[in-house]
């Protein structure tokens, strides 16, 4: 049976400093992001950033 591969774009947005400071850096969300991702099964195609 064949497998279908799953693949996840990722979007990770800074749109406050305030979040900078809760630790929601776009460093932190991509690697929550990614470890999901494995956890889950799913290939990163390619990564959105957003700083504002």
């Amino acid at each position: 049976m064949n497998e279908e591969k799953k693949i996840a774009g990722l979007y990770i947005r800074l749109s406050t400093e305030d979040q900078a400071r809760e630790r929601f850096s776009l460093n932190g969300q991509e690697e929550r992001l990614r470890a999901m991702c494995m956890y889950k099964g799913y290939e990163v195609y390619k990564i959105y950033k957003y700083a504002g």
